[in-house]
């Protein structure tokens, strides 16, 4: 799974932020992820509370997701 399709599968849902540090790490999904925890699950996401949320592993797309984190 990529970022933009993981912004895609949550997208609509009120009170959720996703962050990527880098392109070669996982996004975290904070907020109110109680009601999709089943969706986050399905997507390979594992609550990991060091995080303050769930982890969900990404395929690394490259100078994409750098633009995407410098806000371009």
């Amino acid at each position: 799974m990529t970022l933009d399709e993981l912004k895609k599968e949550l997208s609509g849902i009120d009170g959720i932020r996703i962050q990527r540090m880098s392109v070669d790490s996982p996004a975290v999904v904070r907020g109110n992820t109680y009601p999709v925890r089943g969706k986050l699950k399905s997507l390979g996401g594992v609550w990991k509370k060091w995080a303050g949320g769930w982890v969900v592993p990404l395929e690394n797309e490259g100078l994409s997701d750098i633009d995407y984190l410098n806000g371009y």
